[in-house]
């Protein structure tokens, strides 16, 4: 046993070294790969400060700006749609009217009104998008007719407005803080130009805002005239707006590059541990209690793994490789060599957990195979175990109305069912419109469940009307073995019926067996004497026959009708039994004083037999109220059968034991020959344990003693240990 241990801690110990070796030996060619992946992203050309959704916001920034220069020009409030709306605008939308065929049902103030507010609209859009989503965003507005100005957060990109003024120094310190600026100029005649920009190339700006403004807006407006607007962006973003978003696309071409070799050498992984054999790659430490957690947690941690692997490579990749953990290290007072040899490690460790966990993911996916994805999602998830207790539930609601007792009143089953039914039609009603589509669901589910219930209730009526009509036509031995339900009550009262007609039809067989035999000892037991008796007369009519011969003769005849006088006795007292047409005398009488009495009246045959009684009884009176002389025959109907079926010389014992509650008469003797008899069927009419009949006797004897016992509420129980006979009398007291 600790042999066979040793080599499963062996074989664990192989597969989780094997397991680790392919995660490092994956970790570092991801590692080694590093230089390739970042050289590789910078092959994605793309500037987020060219991106035409950025050029699209500065262009929608320089109407916004230019309406706050002519509110400062002019000092005065003004409309957006006063400064942009002139006459050409209101001929282009009322031109495009008339081409639609509309035209006489729109007045010229109409349009106008409708034009100006349609674009204060989409201006107080522009506004929007200036004040909430740039918050990056630094700018310079002049007016070159007044030289009046706005900005925003620092005037510090104004010196880039005055070409002659600028500084080289000055100009050196704005690209150490901005990562872009532009400067973008509107002429007299309002047309566009980009002087200068950094971080961007200026013909790609001024293309794409060209082009914007001819796209912007399906109708002319005044154009910006004789007006510089300078637009900058910090190397530092302290908030999240459009700006931060474009950039962040910029870096995500790296990530998409990182992402793609990680999920290469992952499907590599995957690959390898699909190629293992399962029974190698299940010996991995910790692979037992993963099987064991449930699938929502797995899932989880694949989520994880696919988001954290999606986002996060190209920020280890340049972190890495650009030196900035590098210097890091070094800035907190670690060895150059020593931050090298901890990079490595934790990119080490980061990727071997990554395809170590990929590994074992797959193999979890081979295991789910291999015990069936049904069972797995059964056994192993919160979702597969709540689905089960629900539909053990419900099977159980099914059973419980499938069970209903019809003898009782439903009234509980039936207020609990159209309960929960009023549930559920409240719950549609309230859900409004989309109560119809549940009304007609519930219907399908109660029409599906109702004709399932429906069949199930036919096919166990087909069974129990099946079993009845068997039991009609004689076969009480069918049996119905499965739960019929609704009918299991009936099924029952059925299987009982069934029962009492067999024991009927068992008990009929016996009697009539008991009659045939009844018949055919009565014709022996009656015959016998009688031939005697008509034989012996026969002898006395010769009248030469001697005194003695004669005498002889009588002698024989009497015995013959004392016995024929005895055994008609007998069958008038099992006669009277039967009928029911017996009187008692009861009275108290002292049983010890009976037993005694009778012992003394077949004293003769006792001493024929040669045995020798063994009497226990009471010092005292044991008094009942029984019929003395139906008691008395009880007792000496017993004490003869002892005398002639017991083995001679033998020992017989008579005990009267007296109870709190009843007297026990008690007789035991040896018998002289083997029970082989059933002691159930001794107390029967004519049955003898002499099956020969070579004694005499009517074989009532017995059924006459229990007959008279019962009749006086008590009992007579026969039974045998090997060739021990006892027969055991019980009577109750009078309380």
């Amino acid at each position: 046993m600790l042999d066979t241990k040793l080599k499963n801690n062996d074989k664990k110990l192989i597969a989780t070294l094997g397991i680790l070796i392919i995660s490092l030996l994956f970790s570092i060619v991801m590692i080694k790969s590093y230089p390739i992946i970042y050289e590789k992203s910078k092959e994605y050309d793309y500037n987020p400060f060219e991106s035409r959704e950025l050029i699209d916001d500065i262009n929608s920034t320089n109407y916004v700006l230019y309406q706050r220069l002519i509110e400062k020009k002019t000092n005065t409030v003004k409309n957006a749609s006063d400064i942009f709306i002139n006459n050409e605008s209101i001929k282009s939308v009322t031109e495009d009217i008339k081409l639609e065929g509309n035209y006489s049902s729109y007045k010229e103030e109409d349009i106008k009104l409708d034009l100006k507010r349609n674009f204060e609209d989409r201006f107080n859009g522009w506004e929007r998008t200036l004040n909430y989503d740039l918050d990056n965003l630094e700018y310079y507005a002049l007016d070159k007719d007044s030289k009046k100005a706005v900005y925003s957060k620092s005037n510090e990109i104004d010196v880039l407005e005055n070409s002659d003024g600028k500084s080289k120094e000055r100009i050196d310190t704005l690209k150490e803080k901005y990562q872009f600026y532009t400067i973008i100029d509107f002429d007299e005649d309002g047309s566009i130009s980009v002087r200068e920009s950094y971080g961007a190339n200026s013909k790609s700006i001024e293309r794409t805002l060209r082009d914007i403004n001819r796209t912007n807006v399906d109708y002319k407006i005044e154009p910006i005239k004789n007006a510089t607007f300078i637009y900058a962006v910090p190397h530092k973003l302290y908030y999240y707006d459009n700006i931060s978003r474009y950039i962040s696309i910029e870096e995500r071409a790296g990530d998409f590059v990182a992402s793609s070799f990680v999920v290469n050498l992952s499907m590599m992984v995957a690959i390898i541990s699909l190629l293992i054999p399962y029974r190698l790659s299940s010996q991995v430490l910790g692979f037992n209690k993963l099987c064991k957690i449930p699938l929502e947690f797995v899932i989880g941690l694949i989520l994880f793994i696919i988001i954290f692997f999606n986002i996060y490579p190209a920020g280890i990749v340049q972190t890495s490789v650009n030196s900035d953990t590098l210097n890091y290290l070094i800035s907190v007072n670690i060895n150059k060599n020593m931050a090298h040899v901890l990079i490595n490690l934790m990119n080490l460790i980061i990727w071997s957990i990554h395809f170590t966990i990929v590994f074992l993911m797959t193999t979890l996916v081979k295991y789910i195979f291999k015990i069936g994805f049904s069972n797995y999602i059964k056994n192993h998830t919160y979702t597969g175990r709540l689905v089960n207790k629900l539909v053990n539930r419900l099977r159980s609601i099914k059973n419980r109305v499938s069970a209903i007792d019809l003898k009782k009143k439903p009234n509980k089953f039936i207020f609990t069912a159209l309960s929960i039914n009023l549930i559920i039609l409240v719950i549609m009603c309230i859900v409004w419109i989309f109560g119809i589509v549940l009304a007609i669901i519930y219907t399908l589910v109660m029409f599906i469940i109702l004709k399932k219930y429906s069949k199930d209730v036919i096919k166990k009526y087909d069974k129990l009307l099946e079993a009845t009509h068997e039991i009609s036509h004689g076969n009480l031995d069918i049996e119905i073995d499965e739960n019929l339900g609704v009918f299991e009550p009936i099924k029952n009262e059925l299987q009982s019926i069934q029962k009492g007609f067999k024991m009927a039809v068992e008990k009929e067989v016996v009697s009539q067996k008991m009659k045939t035999e009844l018949i055919s000892n009565v014709s022996h037991d009656l015959k016998t004497p009688l031939t005697s008796i008509i034989t012996y007369i026969d002898l006395l009519k010769n009248k030469n026959i001697s005194e003695e011969n004669r005498q002889s003769y009588i002698d024989t005849i009497d015995k013959k009708s004392q016995r024929l006088e005895n055994l008609i006795e007998d069958l008038f007292e099992m006669s009277k039994v039967n009928s029911g047409n017996i009187h008692l005398n009861k009275m108290d009488v002292d049983i010890v004083s009976l037993m005694k009495q009778t012992l003394l009246e077949v004293s003769d045959q006792i001493e024929e037999s040669g045995l020798i009684f063994k009497n226990n009884f009471p010092n005292e009176k044991v008094i009942l109220n029984l019929d003395s002389q139906r008691t008395f025959r009880v007792f000496e109907n017993l004490v003869l059968n002892i005398t002639k079926y017991s083995m001679k010389n033998s020992r017989v014992y008579i005990d009267i034991l007296e109870h709190e509650d009843k007297v026990d008469i008690i007789l035991k003797n040896m018998s002289a020959v083997e029970i082989d008899f059933d002691v159930n069927n001794i107390v029967e009419r004519f049955v003898r344990g002499d099956k020969s009949r070579n004694t005499e006797g009517s074989g009532l004897g017995l059924a006459i003693a229990k007959s008279f016992v019962e009749l006086q509420d008590g009992s007579l129980e026969i039974s045998v240990d090997g060739d021990l006979f006892k027969a055991k009398i019980s009577f109750k007291k009078k309380k």
